[in-house]
This record gives structure tokens, C-alpha cells and sequence, in this order.
């Protein structure tokens, strides 16, 4: 049974597309509950979809992107092109910086998670500035 959790790391992709979903909701000014309505899901798929626990389908990405009123293509914004940079390309699971690097983004983005929902920000500044900031500390971080 340890051996399944193992391999249920998620994709790196999908831990940024999901961040690039929070990210975007969160600037339109839009709930998981109000999302999830409008895609005929629960908040709790919208939440695993956010935390790259559940893969985002082509189709359901697209009627994300039309809800977030984005292009599809801002999902992958931030990402390495794979047909040109085949050597630092993210999909590889056996690469041990891929791990490290996916824990890195997770281990943040829950801990960022639990605070705000345990109301652990009582500061007067916007929390999703911070979550903004956050994200492309990682970006920085992970592209270097």
C-alpha cells in the first residue's frame, strides 16, 4: 500500500495548473463554491483541482478558463515549452529535483492554505496579495 502513495505524487503540471486556477479565481474575486457551481461541481473537486490532487481534463479546462474568463493558455503560463527545453522539462517523476520541487510547491501552498482558513493572517494586508506573492516567489525559486 505504501508503494501506491508513492506513485500518487502529482504532476508537477498539475500542481501548476492548479495554482494558475487558485491564482486566477482568486483575482476575479470569484469563491470555490461560486466556480464550482458554475462547472457543476463541488467546491471539494474545485479544491482538489487547486491542489493538483485531481488532474484537470482537457474539457473541464476549458470551461474553467471560460468561467475565469482566461485563455486556456494562461493555465501553463510559467512553464518550460517541451518541445524546446527538453533537458529541464517537468513531467519526469524519477527526477529527484521534480520531487523535491513538488513537495517545495505543496508543502507552501497547504501551509498557506491551513493559515488562511484557520484565520492565522489577522493582518489588515490582502491575503491574496500574499498568495500572489507566494506563487511567483516559488516560480522565481523553481526556475532557477
Amino acid at each position: 500500500m505504501n508503494d501506491l502513495l508513492d506513485t500518487r505524487t502529482p504532476n508537477p503540471v498539475d500542481l501548476h495548473v492548479g495554482a494558475r486556477i487558485r491564482l486566477r479565481r482568486r483575482m476575479q474575486g470569484v469563491s470555490q463554491e461560486k466556480l464550482a457551481d458554475a462547472l457543476g461541481l463541488t467546491f471539494q473537486q474545485v479544491q482538489k483541482y487547486e491542489r493538483g490532487a485531481n488532474r484537470v481534463s482537457a474539457s473541464k479546462l476549458y470551461e474553467i478558463a471560460a468561467a475565469l474568463k482566461a485563455p486556456v493558455a494562461y493555465f501553463f503560463d510559467g512553464l518550460a515549452d517541451p518541445t524546446t527545453d527538453s533537458e529541464t522539462s517537468i513531467g519526469a517523476a524519477s527526477d529527484e529535483q521534480t520531487v523535491h520541487a513538488t513537495r517545495a510547491v505543496r508543502s507552501a501552498l497547504h501551509g498557506f492554505v491551513t493559515l488562511e482558513a484557520a484565520g492565522g493572517f489577522g493582518l489588515p494586508q490582502d491575503v491574496d496579495e500574499s498568495y500572489n506573492r507566494l506563487v511567483e516567489l516559488l516560480d522565481t525559486g523553481l526556475r532557477r
